[in-house]
This record gives C-alpha cells, sequence and structure tokens, in this order.
C-alpha cells in the first residue's frame, strides 16, 4: 500500500512538473519495466474517482432528462474502465514503431498512466458542486465539454510531446489519435 501511494503521489508530482513545462518531469518516474507495470496502479487510484463522477453524471441526466432512465451497470463502468486503460498502451505501440520512437514507448505510457489519473481527477469538482446544489447543470456542461476537453487535448499534447520528442507537426497527431479512438469506442460514430 505504501508502495502504491508513493508510486502515485510521484507520477502526479511528474504529471505537475511536465504541465507547467520543466524538463526534470522524469526524474520522479521508473522508467523500469517494473515502472510501466506499476504506472497501471493509476487505474486502481482512479476506480473510485471515475465511479463518481459516472454516477454524478447519470443523476445530472436523471435530474435534467424527461424519461432518462439509462442506468449504469457494474459492467458499464469495468467497460469504461478498460477503454481509458487499455486502448492507449495498444495503441501506443503501434504509434511509436510508426515514428521511430519505440525507445521511448515506456516513457509514454508511463507518464500518460498518471496523466489519466489527474485528468479524471477535473470532473469530480463541478460534478460534486453539482450534486451539492452550486451550480446548474448548465455549468457542469461547459465545464466539461469545454474546460475539460480543452485540458484534455492539452494533457495529451504535452505528455507526447514530452515522451516522445517528436517534432510538433508530429506530435500534435500522434497525441490526437488515441484521443480519437478513445472517443470513437465511447460514443460510436454517429
Amino acid at each position: 500500500m505504501i508502495r502504491l501511494l508513493t508510486d502515485t503521489m510521484q507520477g502526479v508530482k511528474a504529471v505537475g512538473r511536465a504541465l507547467s513545462f520543466r524538463e526534470d518531469w522524469a526524474e520522479t518516474l521508473d522508467l523500469s519495466a517494473s515502472g510501466l507495470v506499476r504506472s497501471f496502479f493509476a487505474a486502481i487510484v482512479s476506480l473510485p474517482i471515475l465511479v463518481f463522477v459516472l454516477l454524478g453524471l447519470q443523476q445530472l441526466n436523471i435530474d435534467n432528462i424527461e424519461g432518462y432512465e439509462n442506468r449504469l451497470t457494474a459492467l458499464d463502468m469495468i467497460g469504461t474502465l478498460a477503454r481509458i486503460w487499455l486502448v492507449f498502451p495498444v495503441l501506443s505501440i503501434f504509434l511509436t514503431r510508426l515514428t521511430g520512437t519505440k525507445h521511448r514507448f515506456v516513457h509514454w505510457v508511463v507518464l500518460h498512466n498518471w496523466a489519466v489519473l489527474v485528468l479524471l481527477m477535473v470532473p469530480v469538482f463541478p460534478v460534486a458542486f453539482y450534486l451539492l446544489g452550486l451550480t446548474s447543470a448548465a455549468g457542469v456542461a461547459f465545464s466539461i465539454g469545454f474546460l475539460y476537453e480543452g485540458f484534455r487535448y492539452f494533457i495529451h499534447f504535452r505528455v507526447a510531446q514530452l515522451a516522445l520528442g517528436l517534432p510538433l507537426v508530429w506530435t500534435i497527431p500522434i497525441a490526437m489519435i488515441p484521443v480519437i479512438v478513445n472517443m470513437v469506442l465511447a460514443y460510436g460514430l454517429n
């Protein structure tokens, strides 16, 4: 348990450094094979956060959409968790080979995993404010639809930029491919 907490604190610290344009972001990360495996502990840490956000958004929909009866099941939550944590590593295998950066695969996945944990914390606040009656559904929609999504794109870009060290012309599309694939899997092509 101590190792999980230490890794989480170090991973979040590395993400903070990366997002604040510090070059020493990798100093707090274990970029070994063991560190790669342990970076997936971010999925365990994020599980209660994800469940809270999903249930909070479901309550928002129940409150604001007439006839809304879509109830999240445990299977839905497991599917969402799997999509969030498995799509990226699989895509990153192919993308690092495509770009000639497979030697940076571990850097990208480790930093990405901890960045996803940080990113999943962002919608907690608007959802909590809604559930406490401190903001409206429109406030949550703006916070998640505009601010969260913008932050999401920035995080994916910054993580790819630092971890892969590619020129900007390559970094933007490579960073966005996993985001687009994830959105297609989550929402379909409609």
